[in-house]
């Protein structure tokens, strides 16, 4: 449970991101559809799976749409045509999908035994080619 929560904590760095891109800064910004990508790493699934789950909450959370089921298959099909992690990458997936928005992470488990995970979220707006990444062990 406690691994979840920090995951779920991550996926709020989305929450904030998106609060910095407000034109105004007393008034929230517009909704905006989001893609969230499938997240990668060298985990366990169900681990990439609870970390995008919490990302895909945190979205939600925040009132903004998310691309639907088929709008992210377009996404992920145009974002495997462009080199990997990379802002190219991401303006692909967004303008496949007709996302405001896209995010990803990448998830590695801790060397040596150490409990917990090293998690990195990075969110991508479309229409300025701004990547925003934030790293939490």
């Amino acid at each position: 449970m406690k691994r979840l929560f920090k995951i779920a904590l991550a996926g709020l760095f989305f929450v904030s991101t998106r609060a910095l891109a407000a034109p105004d800064a007393g008034a929230p910004p517009p909704p905006e559809k989001v893609v969230v990508l499938p997240f990668s790493g060298e985990v366990a699934k169900s681990d990439l799976d609870a970390a995008r789950t919490a990302t895909i909450g945190a979205v939600i959370s925040r009132g903004d749409p998310l691309a639907t089921e088929s709008e992210l298959l377009t996404a992920e099909t145009a974002a495997s045509g462009a080199p990997s992690d990379t802002k190219a990458q991401y303006e692909a997936a967004g303008k496949a999908s007709s996302s405001q928005w896209v995010v990803v992470g990448h998830v590695k488990a801790h060397p040596a035994g150490i409990p917990g995970y090293h998690l990195e979220i990075e969110a991508a707006q479309v229409s300025s080619g701004r990547v925003e990444s934030l790293a939490r062990n």
